[in-house]
């Protein structure tokens, strides 16, 4: 791999190579941090800019064009109801950056803690509460509110459509 000159220091030449689905085409002038940020042609034939670090590390696989495809293929196989996703009312997974472990419960300024609950597409702020206790309680009294009574109607109706 040959050292290509740059306008402030050297960088590493990876034009032509491909990283999942971007091909590195040029380096631009720009840069992310310390990293280049090079113009890639994606499989698609898209044309997309990256950062050499986040190629390398396989932070960028796209134009885009796969997180498309991903959101798709999660909507076909998913099932709808007023804009509401069961599977997601079902699994109530965390969020990759929540810190307290809990859904709907976030770390507040001051030492307090927020809750909060989506349902049909709308967000709903709970309040603020001393402890995480308090807030995880108020979160898990809504969501037996909100999303029980939905989940149970939705279901009643599957059994009555399987009965007919």
């Amino acid at each position: 791999m040959k050292t290509v000159h740059f306008r402030r220091g050297n960088m590493k030449d990876i034009s032509g190579q491909t990283f999942r689905e971007l091909t590195a085409v040029e380096p631009t002038d720009r840069r992310k941090g310390t990293s280049v940020v090079w113009l890639c042609r994606c499989s698609c034939g898209n044309l997309a800019e990256a950062s050499q670090g986040d190629l390398v590390s396989g932070s960028s696989v796209s134009c885009g064009c796969v997180n498309d495809e991903h959101r798709k293929n999660l909507y076909r196989y998913s099932h709808h109801v007023d804009g509401t996703c069961i599977e997601s009312l079902e699994r109530c997974a965390l969020r990759s950056d929540n810190k307290t472990g809990y859904t709907g419960v976030s770390h507040y300024d001051g030492g307090r803690y927020r809750a909060n609950i989506t349902f049909k597409g709308k967000r709903y702020y709970l309040g603020t509460f001393e402890t995480l206790e308090e807030a995880v309680r108020a979160r898990e009294h809504a969501k037996e509110d909100l999303h029980g009574e939905f989940l149970k109607e939705y279901y009643r109706e599957k059994v009555s459509e399987t009965m007919q």
